[in-house]
């Protein structure tokens, strides 16, 4: 579920998992012209503009996703959800001990994972990471 350059990634490298991946987003993708033709390309993603996620169905794991899509219902078979959403990382706590950002708001981090502080380190996506490559979620 996005609509930016994290989703459209996130997808693609699902293709190499998964049979079949909803691409869901509210009103506009935004993202790089390059991921739209590698989702066609792939021949696994749909695309779907939707309003609002309804409902997350499933008992212990997720088996159907309902989905408003022009004010009607769309269930779709699911065995998982990924929200790709939003672009400021969640560093507020780390910013508030001193940790330095980047002009992007990720922090700054060497090769070791080690911050500007002593003894504090990061990982994930909230960093700016050795590879600059970021995540997609696991569960």
């Amino acid at each position: 579920i996005g609509g930016g350059d994290a989703a459209a990634t996130a997808a693609i490298h699902l293709t190499e998992f998964a049979n079949k991946i909803y691409l869901a987003y509210r009103d506009a993708y935004n993202w790089e012209p390059s991921w739209d033709e590698q989702i066609e390309k792939s021949g696994k993603i749909e695309k779907i503009k939707m309003n609002a996620v309804k409902e997350i169905k499933g008992e212990q794991k997720v088996s159907e996703i309902i989905l408003d899509v022009d004010g009607t219902e769309r269930e779709l078979n699911a065995q998982g959800v990924f929200i790709e959403v939003g672009t400021t990382p969640g560093v507020a706590i780390a910013q508030g001990l001193g940790v330095e950002l980047d002009e992007q708001s990720y922090i700054k981090i060497d090769q070791t994972q080690a911050t500007n502080m002593e003894n504090v380190f990061a990982a994930g996506d909230v960093t700016t990471g050795s590879n600059k490559f970021r995540q997609i979620i696991t569960a």
